[in-house]
């Protein structure tokens, strides 16, 4: 059986595959579990960033384009913010987006 598979070219990419499961496989495997995993960061869209603070999404991207509110991450196509940038933002001090008006009082 191996002598028709070499013979027609195929063994080489068969043989190497048996090769990368019997020897490789276990090595990434013993590699992958024992490195300690890194915490998954939170990410937020506008949308979430928005009702986060009680402010229209227009209103978000005005914060971030004047600098008054924490630049984004981009993600490929993708913009988001860090959940730890906005809570360090928090904890700062973040100004007001707007004045109070009465009836916020």
């Amino acid at each position: 059986m191996f002598r028709f598979i070499l013979t027609e070219g195929f063994g080489m990419g068969i043989i190497s595959f048996l090769v990368f499961l019997c020897c490789v496989a276990p090595l990434l495997a013993c590699a992958i579990s024992s490195s300690p995993a890194a915490p998954a960061q939170k990410f937020l869209d506008v949308d979430a960033c928005a009702s986060r603070y009680g402010i229209s999404a227009r209103t978000w991207a005005r914060l971030v384009d004047s600098g008054r509110a924490p630049q984004p991450v981009k993600l490929g196509r993708l913009v988001r913010w860090a959940v730890a940038d906005l809570e360090q933002w928090e904890a700062n001090g973040c100004k007001r987006c707007y004045p109070l008006r009465e009836t916020d009082c």
